[in-house]
């Protein structure tokens, strides 16, 4: 007899060209692009338990966290303040 397997709800996490064509991306000339990130030490860290949790890895966790905000900012749900210094030389 088989083993079932616990469902997880992959959603979003599941692999980049997965969760890529669920969203119904498939364009070729929008290829998945990685990017550096930097984050303090402690960010880093809460971020890895977080995936940990939730048992994917913290890039698809991150992206997710990006693409969620992109979501939410164009919908207009989230609107984030940001200040500018202007430095003279």
């Amino acid at each position: 007899m088989a083993k079932k397997v616990e469902d997880k709800p992959l959603g979003v996490f599941a692999k980049t060209d997965q969760a890529g064509q669920a969203a119904g991306n498939k364009n070729p000339d929008d290829p998945v692009k990685p990017l550096g990130v930097g984050l303090r030490k402690s960010e880093n860290e809460a971020l890895q338990q977080i995936a940990d949790e939730l048992g994917v890895s913290r890039g698809s966790l991150l992206a997710w966290v990006v693409r969620k905000f992109m979501s939410d900012y164009h919908a207009g749900i989230v609107k984030p303040e940001v200040t500018t210094k202007t430095v003279l030389k």
